[in-house]
């Protein structure tokens, strides 16, 4: 489940005004260390910021993101920019894609606790 291979790319799909648009978050591959604290955050916080913090640790760079015609990765502050909505759309599908279901979620779904 933890491993250091490639980076990965997750893509979300945004509707604009021309339509809808690909949106891609390169992740890095998460650590055992990001799971904990994921589900620390979970506790402490709830979902959304967990998911937040988790995608701040895990981010590279994000393609097909334009701030003032200017690619969003040569902008200073460029995690900031990202849309949140868009930030939490991209973790929830790294979280699927790697198989992480938080303890608490697998407690609710099962009725018990997870392995």
């Amino acid at each position: 489940m933890f491993d250091v291979g490639n980076p990965i790319e997750i893509t979300v799909q945004v509707d604009t005004p021309a339509g809808p648009e690909n949106l891609i978050h390169v992740f890095r591959q998460p650590m055992h260390e990001d799971y904990l604290k994921y589900e620390r955050a979970l506790r402490e916080s709830g979902g959304i910021s967990a998911d937040l913090e988790l995608w701040k640790l895990c981010i590279e760079a994000v393609k097909n993101y334009t701030l003032h015609g200017q690619d969003l990765l040569n902008v200073d502050d460029w995690k900031q920019r990202v849309p949140a909505p868009h930030r939490a759309a991209a973790i929830n599908a790294l979280l699927r894609a790697k198989g992480w279901i938080p303890k608490q979620e697998a407690q609710k779904n099962s009725g018990g606790p997870s392995a």
